[in-house]
């Protein structure tokens, strides 16, 4: 079930998403998704950025503002959400760093043998 943001600004949509989906958790697991239709909610932070900017487009900071704004919604559509927090932005990137790390090398196994 996909309700449509209806011009709410991501926080605002976020929060109420969150309230439903912290219910629809409580409740039990349910056959269905709730989410938003996020067009609007994520869209319009990023135009407000490009405003000033003499035509220039800053894809770096829209970058980083769309990935915050995707965790945001991720974590609302889990009920997840804390107004104020900004939840953990995950970069693939860092994922696979992080994968490399955690798997011993051949070398350390190589030690233990």
């Amino acid at each position: 079930v996909h309700f449509l943001s209806g011009g709410q600004t991501l926080e605002g949509a976020a929060a109420r998403l969150n309230a439903i989906n912290q219910v629809k958790n409580r409740m039990g697991r349910m056959p269905w998704n709730i989410s938003f239709s996020w067009s609007w909610a994520l869209q319009a932070p990023l135009l407000d950025l490009c405003k000033g900017k003499g035509g220039k487009i800053p894809l770096k900071e829209m970058s980083e503002l769309y990935l915050q704004e995707l965790a945001i919604a991720s974590a609302a559509a889990q009920g997840k959400y804390k107004e104020g927090i900004p939840p953990e932005v995950i970069r693939e990137d860092e994922e696979v760093k992080k994968k490399d790390a955690d798997e011993p090398t051949k070398e350390a196994e190589a030690k233990k043998e």
